[in-house]
This record gives structure tokens, C-alpha cells and sequence, in this order.
């Protein structure tokens, strides 16, 4: 038996379960605590609460503790991420003349890649 106004759910609208009239409720007017509300295009009442998700993020960074980022494996191979904190450096294909200038080894980093550190 379907029910003649159901329950609507949506992750970024409020929407009124009898005439499907969508409003965004600002996010310091969210609240997990049920109360009622009124469509502002049909004027019914309604039952409403807001789901909050959270989710907190806490990453480790070398600099900001004044130390230096470990970009190599060992004492000569270079390395993607950092050995420490796992911060990532940026790369650039590297130009054959780089390699021919000895700049770069293929051995020194196992590839032809060159790594340049780009932070942002």
C-alpha cells in the first residue's frame, strides 16, 4: 500500500513531502533536533532534522615542524613522497638533455622522470 505523501530525503535540499517544493537550509541553521517547519509554496507543516556528517582531517607536514622533507629512499634514490610524512612532491617529465648533461641518472630515480617539489 503506498502512502498518499512520503518521507523525502535529500543530501542538499529540504524538500516538502507533500507538494516536492525545494528550499536549501543554510548551514548554521542545521540542526540534528526535529522540529516543525512550513513549505513556503504550499504552507503545509512538516516534520524536519538534518543528518550531520563530519569528517576531520588531521595531515603531517615536515616544514611546518622546521624540519626538511625526506624526498629520497635510501641515500640516492629520489622518491615521490616523502619518507617522513608522506607529503607529495609534483613531477615533470624530464628532458632527455637533463639526463645527457648528467644532471638526472635513470639509476637515481628509476624512471625518466624528473621531480621538481611544488607545494601549495
Amino acid at each position: 500500500m503506498s502512502q498518499e505523501h512520503e518521507e523525502q530525503i535529500d543530501t542538499d535540499w529540504v524538500i516538502c513531502p507533500y507538494c516536492k517544493s525545494k528550499h536549501q537550509r543554510e548551514s548554521e541553521d542545521w540542526s540534528e533536533d526535529s522540529r516543525v517547519e512550513r513549505c513556503h509554496d504550499c504552507g503545509k507543516l512538516y516534520h524536519t532534522h538534518d543528518e550531520i556528517s563530519v569528517t576531520h582531517v588531521a595531515k603531517p607536514d615536515c616544514e611546518l615542524n622546521g624540519e626538511e622533507y625526506a624526498w629520497r629512499v635510501g641515500s640516492t634514490v629520489k622518491a615521490w613522497f616523502c619518507s617522513k610524512c608522506g607529503a607529495c612532491s609534483i613531477k615533470r617529465p624530464a628532458s632527455l638533455e637533463a639526463i645527457d648533461r648528467a644532471e638526472l641518472s635513470p639509476a637515481d630515480v628509476g624512471t625518466t622522470a624528473e621531480y621538481v617539489e611544488v607545494r601549495d
